[in-house]
């Protein structure tokens, strides 16, 4: 009985534990988006991304030629020029983003 008691306490910590969690990371937010960019979720095909549009972590955003994109995440903001690609973080980092940037110009 003790020992049933104990995994039930310990289940119902890791559980309550869970929201605490996902509420720390930030969720990245498209500001603007013009001309040509597209967002690549984990799993989910590439599409055009719209001004407003939630991003899911893991993300990859391109911008094309004429593309130009602002993302935030509600603390930071980086604004992406053309031929741009940038990787969102798929894991809270802590107190620091990291963002990975494959090419481009991302400020």
């Amino acid at each position: 009985m003790r020992a049933a008691v104990t995994v039930w306490t310990l289940l119902f910590a890791m559980l309550a534990s869970a929201p605490l969690a996902w509420a720390q990371m930030p969720q990245w937010t498209v500001v603007q988006a013009q001309g040509s960019v597209h967002v690549e979720s984990p799993g989910l095909s590439r599409i055009a991304v719209r001004p407003n549009e939630r991003l899911v972590p893991g993300s990859t955003v391109t911008t094309g030629p004429n593309g130009h994109s602002i993302l935030t995440n509600g603390e930071s903001a980086v604004q992406l020029r053309p031929n741009t690609r940038l990787v969102l973080p798929s894991s809270f980092q802590g107190e620091r983003t990291i963002l990975r940037q494959d090419f481009g110009s991302a400020l």
